[in-house]
C-alpha cells in the first residue's frame, strides 16, 4: 500500500526542487572572464568578481541562497558563512561605487543599471 501523505510530501519535494532548477543560473565564471577584470580592478579578489559576474549574468534579484548556489561548490561561497556575500557586496562598492549594487532588505542583492553598464563596459 502506498502512503498518500509520502507522496503528497514527495510531490511536494519535487516541485520545490524543480522551482530552484527554473531559478537557477549558470554564470560565465571562466578564468579569462575572472582575469580580465580583475587587471581592470585589482583591488578585488576573484570571489568579488565572481560574486558580480553572478548577478550580473542573473539579471534579476538574487537572494544570498541563489547566489551561493550560482557559484560552483569549490568556491569560497560555499565553504564560508552567508555574511561573506556581504562582505564582498561592500567591497564591490567601496571599487566601483555605492551605486553599482542594490539591496532589498530580507531579500537580495540585485545589479543596478549604472553597475550593469560598468561591467559590461569592462567585459566588452
Amino acid at each position: 500500500m502506498c502512503n498518500c501523505q509520502e507522496v503528497r510530501e514527495l510531490r511536494a519535494y519535487v516541485r520545490e526542487l524543480e522551482d530552484k532548477l527554473d531559478r537557477a543560473i549558470v554564470p560565465d565564471l571562466s578564468e579569462n572572464r575572472v582575469r580580465q577584470m580583475r587587471e581592470l580592478w585589482p583591488k578585488l579578489p576573484p570571489a568579488a568578481i565572481k560574486l558580480l559576474l553572478v548577478l550580473y549574468d542573473a539579471k534579476r534579484l538574487m537572494s544570498k541562497v541563489d547566489i551561493e548556489a550560482g557559484v560552483p561548490a569549490k568556491d569560497e561561497f560555499n565553504e564560508r558563512s552567508q555574511k561573506i556575500v556581504d562582505v564582498y557586496v561592500c567591497r564591490i562598492r567601496q571599487v566601483l561605487g555605492h551605486d553599482t549594487i542594490r539591496t532589498y532588505w530580507s531579500e537580495g542583492y540585485q545589479l543596478t543599471e549604472v553597475g550593469r553598464k560598468i561591467v559590461t563596459a569592462a567585459l566588452a
